[in-house]
Parts: C-alpha cells; structure tokens; sequence
C-alpha cells in the first residue's frame, strides 16, 4: 500500500531535493504537484516542476497545477541569490556532450484547474498534503470552499520559527514571511497541521562529501542532474561557512513519510500579516500557563529531530530516485 499525496511547493533546490526524495520513497504515490510563487516566480516554479519530471520519467506522471503567482498583499520576494535566477541552480550553464544545453525544454502538461482548485477537487483521492513553499494556495482553496478542504487528514507544512532566529528577518522564516496572510488564514483554519521549522530543519545539512559518497560512480542522468542542481545550493552555503545545504524541504517530506524522525508538541501557533518588524513571525504559545488559559493547539509542531536517522533516510532515497 502507498499512500497518495498532492505536493504543493516553489522549486528552489531544497524543494528539488524533497521531490526526488518522494519519487525515491515506495511509500508514497506522488498524485499531483502545484506550484506556488516564492523561491521564484510561479511560471518559472512551474517550469522546474516539468523538467525535474523530464529527467525523473516516472512511470506515471502527476497531475501539475499553477497556482498563485502573487501574495494576498504584499510584494512578491523571491531568493535568486540563494537558489539561482531559473530557482535550479543556473542549469543554462551546463553544455551536453555536443556543446549545446544540457538541459532542453521539457515536456509539459499542465491542469486547466488552477492550484487551488486542484486541492480541493482530489482531497477525497489523496487527502494528505505536502505544503513546501508559501501557504497561498492552500489559503485560497480555503477561502473557496472550508468544508471541504477541512476534509484533509493531514498537512504537513515546511514553515516557520518556534524557539530559534527566521532565515529572512530574525523573527521570520521565508515560507511565512513571502505571504504572511495566507499563513495567518490557514494556521486560523483548524486544519490538521504537522509543522515542520526551521528549529528542526537547520539541524539536518547536506554537505557536498556527503553527497558524493553517498551516489555511486557511475552516474546515471538522474544522479547528474542533482549534482547539477545542488551545486549553485552548495557554493551558495559555503559561501557562508555553512558546509552545505539545509535540508528544510527534504526534512519536511521525510516526516510525510516517516514522521518519527522528528518530536511533535501541540502548540497554538498564529502568524503575524501586520507587523512592520514582525511580518510573517509564527508566534507559539510557549508560555506554562494553567490549562483554563492556554489557549488550544493550532498544528503539532516539530521541535527535536534524530539527525543521524533523518539524514540517513533523505541519501537512501535521494539515491533510490537516481538510480
């Protein structure tokens, strides 16, 4: 038995990484993807979807849906300088063997459906969610239909900042911060939310030796083109003695699939959408309050993460999808 899964996310490396990591993992039947604006614009997010597909071939593709190419209100941000103008890493600069592109334009085949109503028309199919980027999408289809988006049995979304610093400002991690609104209505909406912070996320790095040992020599097309793909991720994290790549979205979608690689605690979670300083800041109830006062829990938040046995799972199916 697999269990079906719809993939909302905004390819960016980490967001590739997760995507091989679910087409690496025999638990999981990847139904349908939708792109949302966030690491790049929603068109160019759209397009590494279809070509993380060309090169994957898998045996029956999903289902690949658009969706919001703006936030609710504020400006659009993206991160080009963490993942690339194309959000892969710059493929143009990589020649095939006849000097001409490595990487031509890939088959598509997109829904006439937009994200959003993807989402709520396959939830009875596959009621569980993946949410890699900004909750846009799924801010919307709660807004079209609640009853039914309600119907999820399970959102597991790569998001936030508990008890640690954001990676945009220090109060707020990018997912939240790009469309802090459409956080604010989806953690308001009772829905059954697993998330997964950057307090558990920063703790699991790729490095780039890792990397290396852990896919064989002979390299297949799948292997190359992660090692294609990562290496503007690694430059970028050495470039900040980071070591490597954090695996925030790759995190995310090994607890989909294994969620005791991480330790959830209930906690009442809200997002800040007004705040001049505290914009996109997910703000937790962490205070030890008498149970008459403390408010109720929003999401089951991961807050403690088994390194070795998270990291372990991401290269086995990394290097399962590559084979």
């Amino acid at each position: 038995m697999t269990t079906p899964l719809l993939i909302d996310t905004d390819p960016g490396i980490d967001d590739a990484l997760a995507i091989l990591v679910a087409f690496g993992s025999p638990e999981l039947s990847v139904e349908a993807i939708t792109t949302v604006a966030g690491n790049v614009e929603v068109s160019l997010c759209t397009e590494n979807i279809f070509r993380i597909l060309d090169v994957l071939r898998p045996s029956r593709r999903p289902r690949v849906a658009q969706g919001a190419a703006v936030p609710f209100r504020q400006p659009l941000v993206t991160a080009p300088h963490v993942h690339g103008s194309d959000g892969l890493g710059n493929l143009e600069r990589f020649e095939g063997p006849g000097g001409g592109p490595r990487y031509g334009e890939p088959f598509r085949f997109l829904e006439t459906l937009d994200a959003a109503d993807l989402i709520l028309q396959t939830i009875k199919e596959f009621p569980d969610q993946l949410a890699l980027g900004p909750l846009s999408n799924l801010a919307l289809a709660f807004q079209r239909d609640p009853e039914t988006l309600a119907r999820c049995a399970r959102i597991v979304i790569m998001g936030g900042a508990i008890a640690t610093c954001g990676n945009v400002t220090p109060v707020a991690e990018f997912n939240m911060y790009v469309d802090p609104d459409a956080a604010a209505i989806v953690f308001a909406a009772g829905l059954p939310i697993d998330l997964v912070p950057l307090d558990v996320t920063r703790k699991v790095m790729l490095s780039r030796g890792i990397l290396q040992g852990a896919l064989p020599r002979v390299r297949s097309p799948r292997a190359r083109f992660l090692e294609d793909f990562t290496l503007f991720g690694f430059e970028f994290g050495e470039s900040r003695n980071e070591g490597g790549i954090f695996l925030h979205d790759p995190l995310a979608m090994a607890v989909a699939v294994e969620p005791n690689l991480v330790g959830f605690e209930p906690l009442h979670v809200a997002v800040e959408a007004e705040g001049r300083l505290t914009r996109g800041m997910t703000v937790a109830e962490l205070r030890d309050l008498e149970a008459y006062r403390k408010p109720p829990s929003t999401c089951r938040a991961a807050l403690s993460v088994d390194v070795p046995q998270a990291l372990h799972f991401i290269l086995e199916r990394l290097c399962r999808a590559c084979a």
